[in-house]
């Protein structure tokens, strides 16, 4: 019926398409209106609604002290029994509510759906403990990626609902292709992209994904859709590489309207970021690792990714002392700062190490180290670095 509407209201039909797509939404928002008003946060007991592996760890938390709780089975039976907190902690996150009382029911582990009461009839939502809890939680979040796509349109067919929006292809920077808006804005970064990707890469190297079905336009071609998701962002890197080596360290949207009110088709034209030793590091590492993983799927362009991977590390040669980052869209700028430039080469060498095991880069690779003192991050790779460097010997 839509189709029919679109085709019959002519010039009309992009205002038309909006107003169809809103209605989809429409069930959502009356099931919505018919919950009433939601809960003040934490009033009840607070556990996973993702749910729980039967051998995981399972606790949850109270926001007072109970005697004991019990874990129900969706039929009313008590399926455990359990005791007071094993642990309180302090916390000023929670407004009137200074302390957290964490039970632990891990010793349940037939897979059923249950709710957790407390001795003063505090209760939490339903949930399940599964051995596949966690697949649909995973497919969501991987579709996620394409609802950030940029520089393309999103469509009702792969929206699957109405978060549709036209394609931003004419507004980016002359042979700029691909890659991912951002969480809060639609520019496109350096840090984030390469961290998005290294997390993708690396749950292709540890688990290899096979799922060819999750509903994006790229499945159903034989190639993982993990992989497929994954290029969209690669695609990105390779295009925005100069032909001196080096990379942009974004395609910028510098200024947005009320949050809201942004489309991203009717944005103003995007501004390419500056070439620099940082971004370049980054791509460098991110693109050696993706050309060992897509070797099997697409030997051209594994090769593609490689190439400029090897392009990359011959600016950042030419740059020893260089550790710069450009000033466009700075929310993620490190400019001049010595011990990210350190990072990202110690990167970059464990990147081209993992792809061609020339044992020359362990040099580089340990000319560069910085002490792992920090948690994995979008702004250091340094551990990034080290986890390509282990994966060097697992796989060789």
């Amino acid at each position: 019926m839509a189709a029919l509407l679109v085709v019959a209201f002519g010039p009309a039909a992009p205002t038309l398409k909006k107003a169809v797509n809103g209605l989809r939404g429409y069930p959502a928002w009356v099931q919505r209106a018919a919950r009433g008003p939601e809960a003040p946060p934490f009033s009840g007991l607070a556990a996973s609604q993702v749910g729980y592996g039967p051998s995981m760890v399972k606790q949850f938390s109270s926001p007072k002290r109970f005697a004991f709780f019990q874990v129900v089975s969706a039929s009313g039976e008590v399926a455990l029994q359990g005791g007071p907190p094993v642990r309180e902690i302090p916390t000023d996150t929670l407004g009137a509510i200074r302390t957290v009382w964490v039970g632990d029911f891990t010793s349940l582990r037939i897979p059923g759906r249950y709710r957790i009461v407390t001795d003063d009839g505090i209760s939490s939502y339903p949930f399940d403990i599964r051995h596949d809890v966690f697949n649909s939680t995973l497919r969501a979040v991987q579709r996620a990626f394409y609802y950030q796509r940029a520089f393309t349109e999103i469509d009702a067919e792969h929206a699957q609902g109405p978060w549709v929006h036209g394609s931003d292809a004419d507004l980016a920077p002359p042979g700029v292709v691909k890659g991912w808006h951002d969480a809060g804005d639609f520019s496109l970064y350096s840090a984030s992209t390469n961290s998005a990707l290294f997390w993708l890469l690396s749950a292709v190297a540890d688990f290899s994904p096979q799922e060819d079905d999750t509903g994006i336009p790229e499945s159903g071609n034989g190639v993982p859709d993990l992989l497929d998701e994954a290029r969209w962002g690669l695609e990105w890197l390779l295009s925005v590489q100069e032909p001196s080596g080096g990379f942009h360290n974004t395609t910028c949207q510098e200024s947005y309207g009320p949050y809201g009110t942004n489309w991203p088709e009717r944005m103003p034209p995007y501004r390419g970021g500056e070439v620099g030793t940082i971004a370049t590091g980054r791509a460098v590492g991110t693109l050696a690792f993706a050309s060992v993983l897509y070797r099997p799927h697409d030997a051209g362009f594994a090769e593609r990714l490689l190439d400029a991977a090897r392009a990359g590390y011959r600016f950042l040669r030419n740059r020893p002392a260089e550790n710069s980052d450009g000033p466009t869209c700075p929310a993620m700028r490190q400019h001049d700062d010595p011990i990210v430039g350190r990072d990202v080469r110690m990167y970059a060498a464990a990147g081209l190490l993992l792809a061609t095991s020339d044992h020359r880069l362990i040099v580089d690779f340990e000319e560069n180290y910085q002490p792992l003192q920090n948690d994995p991050s979008y702004l250091r790779s340094n551990v990034y670095a080290a986890l390509l460097y282990l994966l060097c010997f697992r796989l060789y």
